[in-house]
């Protein structure tokens, strides 16, 4: 997503397990067909690999309805005693009503895994619900199991990625963050990490598959997540390894499609001919990065692309679907061009997204350095370095037209955003408030983070680096950590080991784990076990000179 500015609100979620076909009150006897399942490692999470869902839309009304049926499995060695599922509707609802919008409302009207009728019990928050039978739990899985639930909710009439606008006889539905899901269960409990606003995702769903039958009137055309047919009265939509299910429709869509490579790509938005450049030129920057990312990172993951131009503020991604944000209403029937420049940022930006969220995965909330900082680095560093000329002498116009004046641009402007901030890979939580702190540190200095490893490891290297990252987390969902191990089995010099360790704050310093003794040349010798937030922290917290690096694993040494 592109940085707006994150309001937090506190709310909630989800997750999931499975058990042994149905609930059971204990540990069943274990027959030869369990036994072949117990030899396989378990994964240590539960979670939905497979949704089904039956979906309506009601453009009457305004309401959104339908069934999921999700596929779990319980790959822990946890009794689960419910089902979280997360119904983000609520949250965004919730928010439109403290700010004093009309009242919508969303529920989850019954739930079961085959005759299994469970109780739905809310928390605090309304986006948080737990599924249940109080007699029985979810052992842990030797089969899957399948949850299914109801939801009724009503749309609200908003600028959003949730909601619809009407405009010159028209509408158009923008559905996302609204289809119940079930999360994941890992470590001892359910995935529960707060909805943070418009512009910023909170979760992110393991991978999986969709089978998506969505009724809807026949004049409406839709654009979703995954592979689209349509039927007598509306559109099937399946896709594998899906993070979640979006989709946008309207009665006045035009439409432009291109092929690079294997990839289909298709720009859809209101149907006014004045808007035709604007789209054309959406294709040819759509096409470019989906060149460029593909080349320096790794394939392509899916076989097609949408990008949607709608009514939202910024921009937003999902798997093949990106929504890119138009001006307002009254504008858009003839977009001049200074405003063009908001594709520059926006169609790279949101297309990175596929390989860094849709692919490679990462718990947004607690590490949005993770996929934000990576997609900055996309959008203003390898997209305009990498384009062709024709496009670069474009772009390269406003901040730099060589390498060199690419250099001298985050030495003047990223590189002192940068340094106001703390460790990139801290929580959502720890930026309330302090909405530019949270673009500095995330997007700024996960940029410049990554342009440092590009400088210093050259570009042979870093672009392995970058390749066996995708290749190896393609469709998990990764740390910090997981990265620095990619970085350091590539870049095993002092100079890359320093950006990780100096500029970037990586983890934080357990000051509790430090020893100190005098050494033979009376500095003073330091062990930290586990983190390191960064040299300068460590300076500050324990020595007043020079720091010279000794070891680095899990444990190091450094004098001063």
């Amino acid at each position: 997503m592109k940085k707006i500015g994150i309001a937090v609100m506190i709310l909630a979620v989800i997750g999931v397990a499975v058990a042994a076909g149905v609930f059971v009150t204990g540990h069943p006897e274990t027959t030869k067909v369990e036994q072949k399942h117990e030899k396989i490692k378990k994964e240590g999470k539960a979670y939905a690999g497979k949704y089904r869902m039956n979906i309506l839309l009601d453009t009457n009304n305004k309401v959104l309805s339908g069934t999921v049926r999700a596929t779990l499995k319980n790959a822990t060695d946890d009794d689960l005693k419910s089902i979280c599922v997360r119904n983000w509707a609520a949250a965004i609802l919730q928010e439109k009503t403290n700010q004093k919008k009309k009242v919508c409302k969303t529920e989850i009207t019954s739930a079961r895994i085959g005759g299994h009728i469970l109780q739905i019990d809310k928390k605090e928050d309304a986006s948080d619900l737990y599924l249940s039978d109080k007699n029985r739990v979810l052992a842990p899985a030797r089969e899957c199991v399948t949850v299914e639930f109801s939801f009724r909710t009503e749309i609200p009439k908003q600028k959003n990625r949730f909601g619809y606008i009407s405009y010159d006889g028209h509408e158009m539905y923008q559905l996302s963050f609204c289809f119940p899901c079930i999360s994941r269960y890992q470590k001892g409990a359910w995935n529960e990490n707060p909805y943070v606003g418009d512009n910023d995702e909170t979760y992110v769903y393991e991978a999986a598959d969709y089978e998506v039958t969505f009724r809807h009137p026949k004049k409406y055309t839709i654009a979703a997540t995954g592979t689209q047919h349509s039927v007598q009265d509306g559109t099937t939509i399946t896709g594998k390894k899906l993070r979640e299910f979006a989709a946008v429709l309207s009665d006045d869509f035009c439409r432009l499609d291109a092929k690079t490579g294997s990839t289909t790509i298709s720009i859809l938005g209101p149907n006014y001919e004045k808007n035709q450049s604007y789209y054309k030129y959406s294709m040819q920057l759509a096409k470019e990065a989906v060149r460029i990312f593909s080349e320096k990172i790794g394939s392509y993951p899916f076989s097609q692309l949408k990008i949607v131009h709608c009514f939202m503020n910024s921009a937003m991604e999902y798997p093949g679907l990106c929504m890119i944000g138009m001006p307002d209403v009254k504008d858009f029937r003839k977009i001049v061009k200074n405003s063009y420049g908001g594709l520059e940022a926006h169609v790279p930006h949101e297309i990175a997204h596929q390989w860094f969220y849709a692919a490679i995965g990462n718990d947004s909330y607690k590490e949005p350095w993770l996929d934000e900082g990576f997609c900055e680095f996309c959008e203003d560093v390898l997209f305009p370095y990498y384009a062709n000329k024709k496009l670069q002498k474009k772009l390269w116009s406003d901040k730099y037209s060589t390498r060199k004046d690419m250099d001298r641009w985050f030495r003047k402007i990223v590189i002192p955003q940068s340094s106001r901030t703390k460790a990139i890979n801290r929580s959502v939580s720890d930026y309330q408030d302090k909405p530019d702190e949270y673009s500095n540190s995330v997007y700024e200095g996960g940029k410049l983070f990554l342009y440092e490893l590009w400088k210093t490891m050259g570009d042979k290297t870093f672009f392995q680096m970058l390749h066996k990252y995708y290749q190896t987390y393609q469709f998990q969902i990764v740390t910090t950590d997981d990265f620095l191990k990619i970085v350091r089995s590539y870049g095993t010099d002092k100079k890359v080991e320093r950006i990780i360790l100096t500029k970037y704050l990586i983890i934080k310093l357990n000051n509790t784990t430090c020893r100190s003794n005098k050494s033979t040349n009376s500095s003073h010798k330091h062990s930290f076990t586990g983190t390191v937030l960064s040299l300068k922290t460590i300076t500050s917290a324990t020595c007043k000179g020079k720091i010279n690096i000794i070891k680095y694993s899990n444990t190091f040494d450094f004098l001063c």
